[in-house]
């Protein structure tokens, strides 16, 4: 992708003001969705375009053996051309969750847009893990019904670059961040919650908007939860999944975002969460609690803010279970 890698302000094109580099299932499609109504704001239609996660790598190299690669824009122009429509007064910004877990994105978000704001939108990491198993479920992409089963299994899919191979991977967020911050200053990178999103969505929104800099306007996007995860609940539902997935592969380019989006908001309510075991969120939370508190190693809000997460743990070693 790309080749050499200059910096924005020595191109003729519009890149983005900021970015949301994830994390996945944690709120990214409706934020993108929030920030698309914002008035001065201007976010592409299209979601995931993924593009410097990718910037510079060889297109005959290891990294397209990456899920993402397939799915992402793959030159600058096409990158650039997301922008092209947007006001020449508006801020413009996308959504791509690859940019939090690809091992070589911050570094190459900071050559070619050393300036740019980032946001971070996490979320309690069991949860997302489950959330992601369901999602795979829902898709057809996962072949174990038992969660843990399908934990047992991941690194031998994470070896093999199967999309089902991360449930477990994605949620180290506080390896995450320490990417981006030693690539830039903490001003900034906004860490929000999606916890705080759900609960308080105006006061989550007008601390993000005060960071990208925009004025405060009233939310215009309903709350309908996008892209929720989950199991078709009867076998029309999975009909009409099985339907979607195999028509959206060949045809999904062609397809408007905002199409396939009302398209799933209506599938969805065919869907059940099915039974989420404490001892695989005991497991869960074993595995995260190392990262999610680290040891403080300086000033920077980032990792001060992902231990609240810490706090969930706790309760789910007294409880054995936590609140959805």
């Amino acid at each position: 992708m790309g080749g050499g890698v200059l910096p924005v302000e020595e191109l003729d094109v519009r890149l983005p003001d900021f970015l949301v580099i994830g994390g996945y299932k944690c709120g990214s499609t409706s934020l993108h969705e929030y920030l698309r109504a914002h008035p001065d704001i201007f976010v592409p239609e299209r979601k995931e375009p993924n593009y410097l996660a990718f910037d510079g790598a060889d297109p005959t190299g290891p990294e397209t053996l990456n899920p993402a690669w397939a799915r992402s824009v793959q030159t600058l122009p096409d990158y650039a051309a997301l922008f092209e429509s947007a006001p020449a007064n508006a801020l413009l910004g996308e959504v791509s969750p690859e940019y939090l877990t690809h091992p070589l994105a911050a570094e190459r978000i900071a050559a070619r847009l050393p300036d740019v704001k980032l946001v971070a939108v996490l979320r309690d990491p069991v949860r997302r893990a489950f959330s992601d198993f369901c999602m795979n479920l829902r898709d057809g992409r996962e072949p174990e019904s038992e969660f843990a089963a399908a934990l047992d299994d991941q690194d031998r899919r994470a070896a093999a670059h199967q999309a089902n191979g991360f449930y477990l991977s994605t949620g180290f967020y506080g390896e995450q961040l320490q990417r981006y911050f030693r690539h830039f200053p903490a001003h900034q990178i906004h860490v929000m919650l999606a916890e705080d999103l759900r609960k308080d969505r105006d006061a989550t929104l007008r601390a993000l908007y005060g960071f990208l800099g925009v004025r405060d306007v009233p939310n215009v996007v309903d709350g309908t939860e996008h892209n929720r995860s989950g199991v078709p609940s009867n076998p029309a539902a999975a009909a009409a999944y099985r339907l979607r997935n195999g028509v959206g592969r060949r045809i999904g380019p062609l397809v408007p975002t905002s199409l396939k989006r009302r398209i799933d908001d209506l599938l969805q309510r065919g869907l059940a969460t099915p039974e989420f075991r404490a001892a695989d969120q005991a497991r869960l939370a074993d595995v995260y609690r190392a990262d999610v508190a680290p040891p403080p190693v300086d000033d920077r809000p980032g990792p001060r803010r992902l231990a609240r997460r810490s706090e969930h743990h706790r309760a789910l070693d007294e409880t054995g279970d936590s609140d959805r």
